[in-house]
């Protein structure tokens, strides 16, 4: 499942991906994404690597109110590796400027969900 935002001229889709994956295991997921302009050219072909957490789940973003950039939040297990269960997940998030730059790669933890 991808999620859309704009910021006035251009998008940000961001969505789970297995790329790197080291097996078949859906689990083993990263967080990318990719800005389109207002003509519809996909400007990041390759995507931008926004979160290399395993057991990534569900991106969601919105736009900066600014118009400068965007905000992606998603769902990850990484606190929990060997498994998990319905109080495993956190949320987290980072910054991707309008010139398809994370900026904090950090990410934004929160309590379990």
């Amino acid at each position: 499942m991808a999620s859309v935002a704009a910021n006035g001229g251009e998008y940000l889709v961001a969505w789970r991906d297995s790329r790197n994956a080291f097996s078949s295991d859906y689990t083993i997921s990263d967080t990318y994404g990719t800005r389109i302009s207002a003509a519809g050219t996909v400007l990041d072909p390759a995507g931008i690597k926004i979160s290399n957490a395993n057991w990534t789940w569900a991106p969601a973003i919105c736009a900066a109110s600014s118009g400068s950039g965007y905000f992606v939040a998603w769902p990850d297990g990484r606190l929990f590796p060997s498994g998990f269960n319905n109080n495993s997940f956190q949320i987290y998030g980072a910054r991707v400027t309008s010139a398809g730059v994370v900026t904090d790669r950090t990410a934004y933890g929160s309590a379990p969900m």
